[in-house]
C-alpha cells in the first residue's frame, strides 16, 4: 500500500494525506494550480519535499524526521505524462525496450505491445504514430519498468473522445494482469468517476477528502469539496433532530428547514446522529437521488415546479426547475435526452421533483469559530488507549485454524493488527485466545519490540461465546492499565482493517456529540471495532455479571452508531468464500498456517 504525507510551506504549500492500496486506482482531482502534478512529482522523487513520508510496501521512500530519501532512478516507478515524452530517434519497440529492467528480456515487451494492440507498429517512430498511439507506447514502456507504482499525470486528456475510451479499456486490461497501486491526476470528474476505485479532492495544496467517488458526490464533506466534485446547487438551511410533523419517516427522522424564516420549506431527511439540534447547514443533493415526475405520487419531499431551461447536448439534456414554495429555488439536473422526450418535458411544463431523504446531505456551517476551534481540539487532544483483541475463535469453517495466523504479504494477520496499534499510539494490548494458545504466544515472541505491550490470557472455554471472552479481556486489562481514556475491542480477523480505519474511528469517538460508545455500521451491518470510554469500562468492571452487549443495550443512549461506507469494517475471514473474495478484491495471497 502507498502512504503519502506531503508537507510544506513554500515555494509549493502542500499538506496533504493519501493512501492508495494494492491494485487500487486513486484519482487525484482539483482545479489548476491545486497541486496534482506537485504530489505526483513528490511521489517519484522529481520534487524534494520539507516534511512528510512517502511509503510504499513498507519500504519507506521519503521520512523527514528520519532525514531518509530515496532518489528518483531508485524507485520503482512507472509515469505517464501528457505529453507522452518518447524518444523521438527510436522506435515504439525500442522505448519500451529502454524500460526494461537489466534481467528481463524483449518477450515481455512484445507482450506489453500485445496487450496494447502495438504488434504492427513496433517498428514506427513517434513521428509516425498518431496521438492514441503515442499514449499506449508511453502507457506500455510505464509498465516494462515492472513498476511498483504507477503515475497517470493528465495521461489521457491530449487525445480525443474515442481514443480516449479505448485507452481506458487498456488500462483496465492491464490492472487485471498487474496488481500495483496507480495514482492518476484528471482534471475530467467523468474520468476519475469511471477509472478509480477512490478519489481524493485538492485544493490549494491541500487534500480536503478522500473516498470513494460516489460517496464523495453523494457527501462531500464540505461545501467546497460540493463545489470541486460538481454539485454546484448548495443550499442553505437549519437542522433539526425528529420528524417533518404529519410525514411518515424513517427510523432515524431528521428535519431540514430550507430556507430562513417564515419562507422556509421543510424537508425529510435522514438523521445520522451526528450534529446536535438546530444546527446551521448547507446541503446537497447529488442526480440520482432527483426524480422528476409528471404527477404527485404522494412520496416524502415531493415539490411542484416548472421548467425554465432546457439544453440538450446529444444523448445529454441538462433540465433547470424552479420549486413552486415561498422562496422560490432553481435546480438542475442532467437527464438523458430520451427520458426528456418521453415524459414530454418542455419548457414551462409544471412538474413535481421528488428528493429523496436518503440522498439530501447537510454539511455544518461554523458561524461560530470558537465552536470550530472546539472541534479541531478535540481532535488533536491525546488519549490515553488501550486495546483488547480477540482471537478465542477456533476457525472451524476454516478447518480449525487460528484465522488470526492467516499470512497476508508475508505478515500474519496478528503482526498487522499490532502494527496499526502501535502506528495509532497505542501502548497495552491484550489478547484473548483460546484453543491456539501456544502458537499465538510463539507468534507474539517473534514479533518486533516496537510493537503495543502485549498481555495474553486464555479463555479455557471459549465454547461460551465472544462476550466470555470480552469479560476475560476487560478484567485483564482492568488489572493493567486501570485508567485508560479509551479501549478498543477488536477482532483478530479482519483482514482489510488498518491503521487508517482505526485512527478514523478514534477521531469519530474524539468528535462524538453524545455518549460513551462507537462502533461503525454499514448499510444494516454491525462492524468492529468497538470503541468505548474509560468510564465505562470501569462501570462494567463494577459489575460481575455485566457484559459489554448487555450494558449496550440497557443504555442505548450511550451508544453512537457511526454509519459508514468503509467495508473494511465488516469484512471478516470465516468461510473459505471469504478467502475467495479477499483474493480477488485486493490481488494479494493468503497463506494458511
Amino acid at each position: 500500500m502507498l502512504k503519502a504525507e506531503l508537507i510544506q510551506v513554500g515555494p509549493i504549500y502542500l499538506d496533504m494525506h493519501f493512501e492508495c492500496q494494492v491494485g487500487e486506482l486513486l484519482a487525484l482531482v482539483g482545479p489548476s494550480g491545486s497541486g496534482k502534478t506537485s504530489a505526483l512529482r513528490a511521489l517519484a522523487g522529481l520534487l524534494p519535499v520539507t516534511q512528510g513520508v512517502i511509503e510504499l510496501d513498507q519500504t519507506v521512500w521519503f521520512d523527514s524526521a528520519k532525514n531518509i530519501f530515496v532518489p528518483a532512478h531508485d524507485r520503482l516507478v512507472g509515469m505517464v505524462f501528457q505529453n507522452y515524452a518518447l524518444f523521438p530517434h527510436l522506435t515504439a519497440l525500442q522505448n519500451i525496450c529502454l524500460a526494461l529492467p537489466d534481467k528481463v528480456g524483449q518477450e515481455y515487451a512484445h507482450n506489453l505491445m500485445e496487450d496494447m494492440q502495438l504488434v504492427d507498429l513496433q517498428n514506427r517512430f513517434p513521428s509516425e504514430l498518431s496521438g492514441g498511439q503515442r499514449q499506449r507506447v508511453a502507457l506500455a514502456r510505464a509498465f516494462a519498468r515492472q513498476p511498483k507504482l504507477l503515475l497517470l499525470d493528465e495521461a489521457f486528456s491530449a487525445v480525443d473522445y474515442p481514443t480516449r475510451k479505448t485507452l481506458y479499456e487498456e488500462l483496465i486490461k492491464l490492472r487485471e494482469r498487474i496488481a500495483i497501486p496507480i495514482v492518476m491526476v484528471t482534471h475530467d470528474l467523468r474520468e476519475a468517476r469511471l477509472l478509480s476505485d477512490r478519489m481524493c479532492i485538492l485544493d490549494q495544496g491541500r487534500s480536503l477528502q478522500q473516498a470513494p467517488a460516489e460517496l464523495i458526490v453523494s457527501s462531500p464533506r464540505n461545501a467546497r469539496v460540493a463545489e470541486l466534485v460538481g454539485l454546484n446547487d448548495i443550499y442553505a438551511g437549519t437542522f433539526f433532530q425528529g420528524p417533518v410533523p404529519g410525514q411518515k419517516s424513517d427510523p432515524k427522522p431528521g428535519r431540514l428547514l430550507w430556507g430562513q424564516g417564515v419562507d422556509a420549506y421543510p424537508l425529510e431527511i435522514i438523521d445520522k446522529g451526528r450534529l446536535p439540534n438546530q444546527t446551521e447547514v448547507k446541503w446537497v443533493i447529488a442526480g440520482e437521488y432527483v426524480e422528476l415526475m409528471r404527477e404527485d405520487r404522494g412520496l416524502a419531499n415531493t415539490i411542484a415546479a416548472r421548467i425554465s431551461k432546457i439544453r440538450q447536448l446529444g444523448d445529454i439534456a441538462t433540465v433547470q426547475f424552479i420549486f413552486s414554495i415561498a422562496h422560490r429555488p432553481r435546480m438542475q439536473i442532467d437527464l438523458s435526452t430520451r427520458l426528456v422526450n418521453d415524459l414530454d418535458f418542455q419548457l414551462h411544463s409544471d412538474i413535481y421533483v421528488r428528493l429523496d431523504p436518503r440522498g439530501i446531505h447537510i454539511m455544518p456551517v461554523y458561524t461560530n469559530p470558537m465552536q470550530k476551534q472546539a472541534e479541531k481540539l478535540r481532535r488533536e487532544k491525546s488519549l490515553n488507549m488501550a486495546a483488547i483483541l480477540l482471537v478465542a475463535g477456533e476457525g472451524a469453517r476454516l478447518g480449525n485454524i487460528p484465522k488470526v495466523l492467516l499470512r497476508v504479504s508475508g505478515k500474519t494477520l496478528l503482526e498487522r493488527h499490532l502494527e496499526s496499534m502501535s502506528a495509532l499510539g497505542i501502548q497495552t494490548c491484550v489478547v484473548v485466545t483460546g484453543a491456539y494458545q501456544e502458537v499465538i504466544t510463539q507468534q507474539i515472541q517473534t514479533l518486533s519490540k516496537q510493537l503495543p505491550k502485549v498481555y495474553l490470557v486464555q479463555n479455557a472455554d471459549s465454547k461460551k461465546g465472544q462476550a466470555s471472552s470480552v469479560r476475560l479481556g476487560l478484567e485483564h486489562l482492568g488489572l493493567i492499565v486501570p485508567e485508560p481514556d479509551l479501549v478498543i475491542m477488536m477482532l483478530g480477523d479482519q483482514p482489510l482493517l488498518d491503521v487508517a480505519d482505526l485512527r478514523q474511528l478514534v477521531e469519530r469517538f474524539k468528535v462524538r456529540t453524545h455518549g460513551q460508545f462507537v462502533f461503525p455500521q454499514v448499510a444494516d451491518k454491525r462492524g468492529n471495532p468497538v470503541i468505548m470510554s474509560g468510564q465505562v469500562f470501569r462501570e462494567i468492571l463494577q459489575g460481575p455479571e455485566q457484559t459489554v452487549r448487555g450494558y449496550m443495550d440497557m443504555h442505548p443512549e450511550k451508544v453512537d452508531i457511526w454509519q459508514t461506507h468503509n467495508e473494511h469494517f465488516i469484512f471478516d475471514m470465516d468461510t473459505p468464500e471469504d478467502l475467495i473474495l479477499f483474493q480477488k478484491k485486493t490481488g494479494l495471497v493468503i497463506e494458511l498456517p
